[in-house]
């Protein structure tokens, strides 16, 4: 993919080079072509491997201070262990001068949201996507205080799934018809256990929210 270029001929120009670190998406099957849009931005003259933690700490600051990024400690980690994943290296004034982000922005998205967790080793993608479907049952939960939270979260519900408005936001519906767009995060699947634990009903811009006998009103 890249044209392999004497590296000493890079090191020279170190000043001059920009790193996008780790950048490439990993892929489980090495046949599988890659989009063209993926690399029309990244195109790089040179394959630079791991050249020492200082050498490599000095080259991302130097990046850091051509765009202007202050957070030097906040670059998003990627595993070097994947057999997919390098150090892309662009010599092009082009990337330097920061007038093509909005072009390259959402591959880095995409890289970030498919790139495993150290820790839970399930990327972001694979958390949020798919955990929903049209006409599934879920449970809204809605804080009920101010600063400190309850020990117990309320659940209003049920709700139905009725459309998917991105990959983390859904469109829900009641048996009144209301419809709400709410995060993922505020929302989790109804089981058939707690299907009749909570009743929802509509008044004006106000819930009216009914658990065993208890009645409150929460403001929309």
């Amino acid at each position: 993919m890249f044209e392999k270029q004497n590296l000493l001929n890079a090191q020279q120009n170190d000043k001059r080079l920009s790193i996008i670190q780790d950048y490439i998406i990993q892929i489980k099957n090495k046949n599988k072509k890659f989009h063209k849009d993926k690399i029309n931005y990244f195109h790089s003259h040179a394959l630079a491997q791991h050249q020492g933690t200082q050498r490599m700490t000095a080259i991302i600051q130097e990046s850091c201070k051509i765009v202007r990024w202050k957070n030097i400690g906040e670059l998003q980690h990627f595993s070097s262990t994947a057999p997919f994943v390098t150090i892309a290296v662009d010599r092009d004034l082009d990337f330097t001068n920061g007038d093509y982000w909005d072009s390259f922005l959402p591959s880095i998205v995409t890289s970030c949201n498919i790139t495993s967790n150290k820790m839970t080793m399930i990327s972001p993608h694979e958390l949020v996507y798919d955990n929903f479907e049209i006409g599934d049952s879920v449970l809204l939960f809605v804080d009920q205080r101010v600063g400190n939270k309850a020990k117990l979260m309320q659940n209003l519900g049920p709700y139905a799934v009725i459309q998917r408005t991105s990959p983390v936001n859904l469109k829900i519906k009641n048996d009144k018809g209301f419809e709400k767009i709410m995060h993922v995060s505020k929302l989790k699947k109804l089981n058939s256990n707690s299907s009749k634990k909570n009743i929802i009903g509509i008044t004006g811009q106000n819930f009216t929210f009914i658990t065993v006998g208890c009645k409150k009103k929460l403001n929309a």
